[in-house]
């Protein structure tokens, strides 16, 4: 079982979990429970409690390589974190299942993607066992400097494990650069950053290729101004996306004083 430094589990709800344990199971899986800004509330299991084959195991390797790219794509994510299961040790062994030293970022997608094409069974136990605190500037919210360059050795590392090339994938690795530049730093600090996505002709021509008709009025925008290379628009966007993001949060820390106060 992995944890991260800065989460913690249950120590009842997982001695419960672990009552499960016998060697027929190569992973089991559990539920979670994420604290964020006050507010707690428990994941909705993506898969029904109970026991699967191969399937079930090539199920969540589907989900974890879907991507939520525009806010009405249909889709049913699923994280790609090592925290969500307990792992069979001989399985990893056999497996030859090690973390990639070779990138800084999402070293647990491609752990789980691993495990994937070696696991052939599954227990899945409804129980919230590990607790996410979700905590600002942790080691996935800080800015990073070559957050790109990172992203594109992490979608050829998941290439090479899965055998398969994924433009919804590096669609949406490039938009979260961009994203990421816009949100964490001023302009003229990241204007160069930018434009080394915009001038990646894969990025942009995944764009083009994926058909969605269901976009908002801004992903449509912001679409086309990647397409089109247009740095200024983006940046645009990037002001539209910090306003908004202001907004909500004031919006619930008025809500919750409202709460405080009715009590």
């Amino acid at each position: 079982v992995f944890c991260d430094a800065d989460y913690s589990i249950h120590a009842e709800e997982f001695e419960k979990v672990f009552s499960c344990v016998n060697y027929e199971y190569d992973l089991i899986m559990y539920n979670v429970e994420r604290h964020s800004k006050g507010n707690i509330y428990i994941e909705k299991m993506i898969l029904a409690e109970g026991e699967y084959g191969k399937e079930g195991v090539d199920y969540l390797k589907k989900r974890v390589l879907d991507v939520p790219l525009y806010c009405k794509w249909e889709s049913n994510v699923l994280q790609g974190s090592i925290w969500r299961y307990i792992y069979k040790t001989k399985m990893l062994f056999e497996g030859h299942i090690l973390f990639d030293k070779g990138i800084p970022y999402s070293e647990d997608l491609c752990f789980c993607l691993k495990v994937f094409n070696v696991a052939s069974n599954i227990k899945v136990v409804d129980l919230p066992v590990y607790i996410v605190n979700e905590v600002e500037n942790s080691a996935s919210r800080r800015f990073r400097e070559e957050f790109w360059e990172e992203l594109k050795a992490v979608y050829g590392k998941v290439v090479e494990i899965v055998g398969t090339d994924n433009s919804i994938l590096y669609c949406h690795y490039g938009r979260s650069a961009i994203k990421h530049y816009l949100s964490c730093q001023c302009f003229g600090n990241v204007k160069s950053k930018v434009k080394n996505v915009l001038d990646d002709d894969k990025f942009r021509q995944s764009i083009i290729d994926i058909a969605f008709g269901k976009k908002t009025f801004y992903e449509y925008f912001f679409d086309w101004c990647c397409v089109h290379q247009n740095i200024y628009g983006l940046y645009l966007c990037g002001i539209y996306e910090k306003m908004f993001w202001v907004i909500m949060n004031n919006a619930i820390k008025w809500k919750s004083r409202l709460s405080i106060d009715k009590k």
